[in-house]
């Protein structure tokens, strides 16, 4: 309960702490607009508003949409990109700057991402139907291609090993047919054969009988 409490009162102090730096920066900022406009000019304004600076948490937020804008456009050139999440919070401090809000950010990402991946596509280490994941080294972001990437089939490795296992069985299974019907059409020409041989023995009997009464 002790913790808990401790902890309520932590986040309070954060959203306190945020919240006078806020009107801190308003009040800047009014200023400012004062010394630079005339009065007359800010009383036509309606209202004026003063963006809070981004937090933390908000700029990972805003990395899990930009990581999905260019997961979009790797998967229209026929790839999957998987980032962890580890790679993401390195993206994520390495844009965040309370000043600059997440312009820093997006220079971020492409330099991580975009153009690292870009460079090893263009090399010939990822090709259309490959699943690429980042690993984390350190602070570096690499790239490595998924083996539980999917097949062509839309399956993953150990799908298709079930298949093929479904697969040998099913060809086992015509293999086994076949042989018996090669067996059995054998076993039909032997009775056929046989069948002749005595048709013919017992006409030569016949043959023989006649000419014996003659």
């Amino acid at each position: 309960d002790k913790s808990a409490m401790s902890l309520g009162f932590q986040v309070q102090s954060a959203e306190a702490e945020h919240e006078h730096r806020y009107k801190e920066i308003r009040s800047k900022v009014m200023d400012s607009m004062k010394k630079t406009f005339r009065p007359e000019f800010l009383n036509r304004i309606d209202e004026i508003i003063v963006f809070q600076q981004l937090t933390k948490e908000e700029i990972r937020r805003i990395v899990d949409i930009m990581a999905a804008e260019l997961q979009g456009r790797i998967k229209a050139q026929g790839m999957e990109l998987v980032i962890t999440d580890d790679c993401k919070d390195v993206i994520a401090k390495e844009g965040y700057n309370p000043t600059y809000g997440a312009r820093p950010l997006r220079r971020a990402i492409q330099r991580l991402l975009e153009d690292a991946l870009a460079e090893q596509v263009l090399m010939g280490k990822f090709k259309e139907g490959d699943t690429i994941k980042t690993e984390l080294d350190g602070e570096t972001i690499n790239f490595e291609k998924s083996s539980g990437k999917k097949s062509d089939n839309g399956n993953s490795p150990d799908d298709d090993s079930d298949d093929d296992d479904k697969d040998g069985s099913r060809s086992k299974s015509k293999s086994s047919k076949k042989e018996k019907a090669e067996k059995d059409d054998k076993e039909d020409s032997k009775k056929e054969e046989k069948s002749k041989v005595s048709k013919s023995e017992k006409s030569s009997k016949d043959d023989k009988k006649q000419e014996a009464g003659k």
